[in-house]
């Protein structure tokens, strides 16, 4: 997840601080898992200040266009093209 977002904080954009993984729904609620569709990179910063909010930062299709890569094994081409998207902007 951390390489198909640039490796940037999907909050504030930056990348100065370490990029944790956070839970989009808190990790202390029976409904919180570990799972690509809960988690997204923000930094430390961010997480800390982000408090219980459940809010999701991540682009629309990010979590689907992931899964598609695992299952047809060209998760490498994902993350090259998405790295040139970043970098490119």
């Amino acid at each position: 997840m951390r390489l198909a977002c640039g490796r940037c904080c999907l909050r504030c954009g930056g990348s100065e601080y370490r990029i944790e993984k956070d839970h989009i729904i808190g990790i202390y609620k029976p409904e919180s898992t570990d799972g690509l569709e809960n988690l997204q990179p923000i930094c430390a910063r961010c997480n800390a200040s982000k408090g219980s909010e459940e809010i999701d930062y991540r682009p629309p299709g990010l979590v689907d266009a992931i899964r598609n890569a695992i299952a047809c094994g060209c998760i490498a081409d994902l993350l090259l093209r998405m790295a040139a998207e970043v970098g490119a902007t």
